[in-house]
């Protein structure tokens, strides 16, 4: 008979701890288990941010059709109204290495990034430079080990080298396939 051990596990409905009894071959289970609300959560939460990344960019864009006087107003309650989210900014590191590593092994130019980028709604309206030179420089600074350069028809085009893919992937997706009804 197969020992049985006492865990406490917080109630979705109420917050408070329940007790539960497992015996050891139910760890696996919940292990799946959290695992997966792990990965729903990253997926809605990255759904989120490019949903916020747009409005962004659409209330920045439709501020410049206003008077310079009603400007300043809707300006202030922006940033009050940031000031109250919790929203997690990526960098533009962060999001330059998604795209190369969703995209490799192929190369891509500072223009395809960035222009996958725009399609990800990602918000350049924080940098002050144009949104290729920011692409471009921030791949120039990217470590040998992360990413490899090439060039393609006299223009640079960069991919993200293997080891860096591995090491950047959370959860294998194999384990997801074989794993998602347990």
């Amino acid at each position: 008979m197969k020992k049985l051990r006492l865990l406490s596990k917080r109630s979705v409905v109420s917050g408070c701890f329940l007790p539960l009894y497992m015996n050891e071959t139910d760890y696996k289970a919940v292990l799946n288990e959290t695992l997966r609300n792990m990965v729903a959560i990253r997926e809605k939460t990255e759904r989120l941010e490019i949903e916020a990344a747009k409005l962004r960019q659409f209330f920045l864009a439709t501020l410049n059709m206003l008077a310079e006087t009603d400007r300043a107003q809707f300006m202030e309650a922006f940033r009050q109204a940031g000031e109250g989210l919790d929203v997690r900014e990526r960098s533009l590191k962060e999001a330059i290495a998604d795209i190369l590593r969703k995209s490799s092994p192929k190369y891509l130019t500072a223009a395809d990034v960035r222009d996958r980028l725009r399609a990800n709604g990602f918000d350049f309206s924080g940098y002050t430079s144009n949104e290729l030179a920011s692409v471009s420089t921030t791949l120039r600074r990217l470590k040998p080990e992360e990413a490899e350069m090439t060039t393609i028809e006299g223009v640079m085009a960069w991919r993200a080298k293997e080891s860096w893919i591995k090491r950047a992937r959370r959860v294998d997706s194999k384990w997801l396939r074989t794993n998602r009804e347990t």
